[in-house]
């Protein structure tokens, strides 16, 4: 008796974390998807289309995103790559911007630097002048995503800005891994600076 009353324990919380997972899962995939109801079909997500971080040691190859589908949108045939690439940017992940720290250049650099460190990010480039690219684990069998953080003093106040740029290797879309990474990053960079 105490067994059977053991054994429907077990199978209600399994029953409770399963539902749980789902509820996260469902509302994680709402994030980076487009109109037309899936993932943006790119890997190559930033804080800035107009001048994302560039990437100095990590090779990154030019038009990472391409060729990039239109997925039979009209609106998006006949265009080029770059276009396209942008298009499904904004539309995915147009409230991913930088931050803005009131810290001192330094200050925020090193922030950024331990937490890449903390991540488990392998360090590529840290450049004190504000410029940093690690690569990060993905999976047992994946290659690694090339991570670039640039940190520059604000054209309006005494601030640093903070921009990220995450891009995976490989054909097709990231499931919205990249932006997923740059928010919980930029999130960590303020509350760490608060």
């Amino acid at each position: 008796m105490t067994r059977a009353i053991s054994n429907r324990r077990i199978l209600a919380a399994a029953g409770l974390i399963a539902a749980a997972l789902l509820l996260v899962g469902a509302a994680w995939g709402f994030a980076g998807r487009g109109a037309s109801g899936g993932f943006a079909p790119i890997r190559d997500v930033t804080t800035s289309i107009t001048h994302p971080p560039r990437f100095v040691k990590i090779a990154i190859s030019p038009g990472a995103d391409g060729p990039v589908p239109d997925r039979g949108r009209a609106d998006m045939a006949g265009l080029p790559d770059d276009l396209k690439w942008r298009m499904w940017h904004v539309e995915a992940y147009g409230r991913l911007h930088a931050i803005a720290l009131p810290l001192s250049e330094r200050a925020a650099f090193d922030r950024a630097l331990a937490l890449v460190a903390s991540r488990g990010w392998q360090i590529a480039l840290a450049d004190p002048k504000g410029h940093i690219e690690a690569s990060a684990p993905t999976g047992l069998f994946s290659s690694p995503d090339a991570v670039a953080i640039d940190i520059h003093k604000s054209t309006v106040s005494d601030a640093m800005i903070v921009d990220m740029r995450s891009v995976s290797p490989g054909p097709g879309g990231d499931g919205g891994r990249n932006a997923a990474r740059i928010r919980a990053f930029l999130a960590d960079m303020k509350t760490t600076a608060a």
